[in-house]
């Protein structure tokens, strides 16, 4: 079944047709009827009037509008239902116009006197009167009817106390198969004695303009609202006590003459502060002046609502000594439209403002130049003018010693990687303003700090330079520096500490091996070895003793000075090797002495040969700096040992062994002679005591160690050098951290470093064109690593086919060897760029630095007149020979110098080759 909405025209107005038989005269208060009376609203001009008609057997009061609809209302002394209404002018869509009149079998309550319910629910039938066509057919009605409350209006007649009520219904009915609705939505304002004042309904509003009543004693006050309906001097009697109003002085009865009170017919309100028409008894804010009755203390008088306060109660203030002695606090006065005074008991403490009013900041000051050390009391008062109250304040004032400021407590020098001056700041003040006093720095030894002439409350900056480490050991070293300042008799220090961390002080002899030799023409019987400071001071005292009494050295130096050894052989036999020590000692507890250097004397019945050979397929050579021994190993196929022959006599010696057969690599002997460390099977390092000629232990490494690797000592700490990145404690295998900013050589490459240690150099073996790479080298003896730091690489392009690289005792230069050039290449290691080419001959493959920096260079020249150069350290030549003769050649790298530097020895893989440079 369809569902059409059926829409009412004519609004709030809709009512019900028939005239009533029986005169109207409802007796409940809220809506009074009658014959004569009227109302007029708001919509129209015409009267509104009151008749009856029947409604489901109940009489009910007909409200009669200008517009023609009626309202049907049941009604008894205590309640009014509504019945139905009569709506003349109903369109329905595409249908037409029609008159409906609604009643209902069960009348709706809107109001009980006796029974207040906020809301009731509906439901019943009835019937609705459809004209023209449909007449009479059943409804439905559904809904409810709420009480709003009692609520006080203002309506074009006047301002009222009003019970407001509204009904919501929906009422439907079945035409022709279809089902029909009609919504009714009013809201009622009722009004004793008058009736219905105001009406909503769909958004439209309409409102009482005038109301017309009988009126016996014809006051123009209709009877139902006249009090005295005789008595045309008299309609209103409000507080019932039988006067009139008119006649009465206090109309509500509350005590009030009404003269006197703003609401005389209201006996719960007399006064109206702020004149809103809200007595002060309803009205939260009395004085109107925004703040609630509960929060306002003056809730009468608009002009203030708090007390008078302050948001300190107490207050603690601290003066430094020396400053400028003065302090503030600010005090906030609170309280609106309060004249105050304040007042203190002490005269040092002081306020900018004594008196005023209302709220304001008060800058309270102390002045401290008549106070002690210490601290001291006084109090403010705070006086309320309005009503006398008083309020404490509390304050305290300390005077305080003034304090130094550091920004750090401790300064750390850290000279583990070698000595240099360094400096380390710290910023300092002292508390005391713009105050200055002289200042006072006392440094501990081996500092100086910049001179600061005074101090005060401005940060300085203090610069603290390490000089001296002097008297520094090993580990950490803890100073204390002091700062002082004389404020007004009063000594105030503040110290500071600086710390050193350092490495091992320590005299070096890089150079501790000492080979003397003596002919019949021909002899090398001095030396002069340098005597190196780990720090790299020149003024560092060392002393040297011998117990040989063939043997002289220089007693005493510095660091700066060379040890002069030199060699008496008168009285010595010949063919016989003499051997010492010379013992090396600073004096100081504070500086290490490292290893003693041992000196070995040989003296021979017979001047050298120029040219001479040992028997062997020798790949692998090694000198030793000492002895007039050469070691020597068949390197590329396994053999059961190392080979010791004396260079002048030719000699076998001994055979250092492992046990069974291995391949033994390259070798390097230390520089005092007692150690050979010898590669061993590709990966591992054997380890001899050439004093006793034992082993003493191999241990292993990485892949290819044994093919190429460097001794050298950085800071007088020996450790083998990889040419792959790779760093070892010799007697141990013990890999050392190595901090290096880039990793060098790879593979096979070369690798060899300076007699002092600091610098090493790589070159890439077989490559074209080569790279050469040289590091600076260094140890740190106090967390035992190692840093490496990249210098620089050679152009690219420089050489191809490397196969050797030799580098000067001191570090500055470095000669390489390659199948081109045919030269040895002289590279400056600070710029790596060539400076020089030493004459040779093609292909040149081994170099080596012997005694007093002299290059000692071969080539692999099958059919070159000569093989064998040695340049002195200025780039000349000082000798050349043809080592392997005609069509022959020598092996890669078969090269090592005697220790006394006139010995050169090589290899054609067949015959050890010692050629004679004295």
């Amino acid at each position: 079944m369809g569902t059409l909405a059926l829409s009412a025209c004519g609004g709030g107005d809709s009512g019900g047709g028939g005239g009533g038989t029986v005169a109207p005269s409802s007796n409940n208060s809220l809506l009074p009827t009658s014959t004569q009376t009227k109302w007029f609203y708001s919509d129209s001009s015409d009267q509104t009037y009151a008749t009856t008609t029947q409604v489901a057997g109940s009489t009910a009061q007909v409200l009669n509008y200008p517009t023609g609809a009626k309202e049907y209302f049941v009604t008894d002394k205590d309640s009014i239902s509504f019945a139905g209404f009569y709506s003349p002018y109903v369109n329905v869509y595409g249908i037409g116009t029609f008159t409906i009149d609604f009643r209902f079998n069960q009348p709706l309550e809107l109001v009980n006197n006796s029974s207040v319910s906020a809301q009731k629910s509906f439901s019943a039938s009835g019937t609705a009167n459809i004209n023209p066509t449909y007449g009479a057919r059943n409804i439905e009605i559904d809904g409810t009817s709420t009480v709003v409350g009692i609520e006080t209006i203002t309506v074009p007649y006047g301002t009222f106390e009003a019970t407001h009520v509204k009904y919501d219904l929906e009422i439907g009915t079945n035409i022709d198969g279809y089902y029909f609705s009609i919504p009714s939505n009013v809201e009622l304002w009722f009004v004793k004695n008058i009736g219905i004042v105001r009406r909503v309904e769909h958004g439209v509003t309409v409102e009482l303009t005038n109301f017309i009543a009988p009126d016996r004693d014809n006051d123009g006050i209709p009877d139902s609202i006249d009090q005295f309906p005789d008595d045309n001097q008299e309609s209103a009697d409000t507080d019932g006590d039988g006067i009139g109003n008119n006649q009465d002085t206090d109309d509500d009865n509350d005590g009030v003459s009404d003269d006197k009170d703003d609401f005389p017919l209201n006996p719960n309100e007399q006064v109206d502060t702020d004149n809103d028409g809200i007595g002060n008894n309803t009205d939260t804010d009395d004085d109107n002046d925004g703040i609630i009755d509960s929060s306002d203390l003056y809730p009468l008088d608009e002009t203030r609502h708090d007390k008078l306060a302050t948001n300190l109660t107490s207050f603690d203030l601290s003066v430094t000594l020396g400053s400028l002695n003065s302090v503030t606090q600010q005090l906030l006065v609170s309280g609106t439209n309060i004249d105050w005074s304040l007042t203190t008991d002490n005269a040092w403490l002081k306020t900018n403002k004594a008196s005023g009013n209302g709220p304001t900041s008060v800058e309270v000051s102390v002045d401290a130049t008549k106070l002690t050390l210490g601290k001291h009391s006084a109090t403010l008062t705070l006086k309320n003018e309005l009503d006398g109250t008083e309020t404490e304040i509390k304050a305290s004032i300390e005077i305080l010693l003034p304090e130094f400021t550091l920004s750090k407590p401790t300064l750390s020098f850290d000279i583990t990687d070698g000595w240099k001056p360094l400096t380390e700041s710290l910023e300092i003040s002292l508390n005391t303003g713009v105050q200055s006093y002289p200042l006072r720095i006392t440094a501990a030894e081996g500092f100086t700090v910049n001179a600061l002439s005074s101090i005060s409350g401005a940060t300085q900056r203090v610069d603290v330079q390490l000089i001296s480490f002097a008297n520094f050991k090993e580990g950490e070293n803890s100073s204390t520096i002091e700062v002082s300042v004389d404020v007004l008799g009063h000594q105030i220090t503040k110290s500071f500490n600086a710390n050193v961390l350092a490495s091992r002080h320590s005299l070096l002899v890089p150079d501790r091996g000492i080979s003397l030799t003596k002919f019949p023409t021909k002899e090398k019987l001095t030396a002069q070895i340098d005597i190196l400071d780990s720090y790299n001071l020149a003024d560092t005292a060392w002393t040297a003793t011998t117990n040989a009494k063939w043997l002289s050295v220089t007693p005493s130096g510095t660091t700066s000075d060379k040890l002069v050894v030199s060699a008496n052989t008168d009285g010595l036999a010949e063919n016989t090797l003499y051997q010492t020590e010379i013992e090396i000692s600073s004096g100081k507890d504070s500086v290490v002495t490292s290893e003693n250097i041992r000196v070995a004397l040989w003296i021979g019945s017979n001047d050298p040969e120029l040219r001479s050979t040992i028997a062997g397929n020798f790949y692998h050579l090694a000198a030793d700096p000492v002895r007039p021994y050469i070691y020597a190993n068949q390197g590329q196929v396994e053999s059961a040992e190392i080979s010791i022959y004396h260079s002048h006599t030719n000699a076998y010696i001994a055979g250092l062994q492992l046990g069974a057969t291995h391949q033994f690599g390259h070798m390097q002997v230390s520089e005092d002679g007692r150690w050979l460390y010898a590669g061993v099977d590709g990966d591992s390092i054997a380890v001899f005591d050439l004093i006793n000629q034992s082993l003493v232990r191999i241990w292993q490494g990485h892949d290819a160690l044994a093919d190429m690797f460097t001794l050298v000592e950085p800071s007088g700490k020996p450790v083998i050098l990889s040419s792959r990145a790779r760093v070892y404690e010799p007697q141990t295998g013990k890999e050392l951290t190595s901090e290096e900013d880039d990793i060098y050589s790879y593979g096979t490459g070369y690798i060899d470093a300076s007699l002092y240690g600091k610098r090493f150099c790589t070159i890439d073996q077989g490559l074209s064109p080569y790279t050469i790479t040289c590091y600076e080298l260094s140890y740190n003896s106090y967390r035992n690593t190692i840093n490496i730091n990249r210098i620089g690489d050679v152009p690219h392009g420089t050489g191809s086919n490397g196969r050797a690289v030799a580098v000067n005792k001191d570090g500055s230069k470095v000669y390489a060897a390659s199948g081109w050039p045919y030269n040895f290449l002289s590279i400056d290691i600070d710029t790596m760029m060539v400076t020089e080419s030493l004459p040779a001959d093609s292909y040149p493959n081994g170099v080596v630095i012997g005694e007093n920096d002299k290059i000692h260079g071969i080539i692999d020249g099958y059919y070159a007149p000569t093989d064998l150069w040695i340049y002195n350290a200025d780039g000349s030549e000082s000798f050349k020979a043809d080592a392997s003769g005609y069509n022959n050649s020598l092996i890669n790298n078969a090269l090592a110098v005697s220790g006394d530097g006139y010995q050169t020895f090589t290899s054609d893989g067949k015959e050890l080759i010692i050629i004679n440079s004295y």
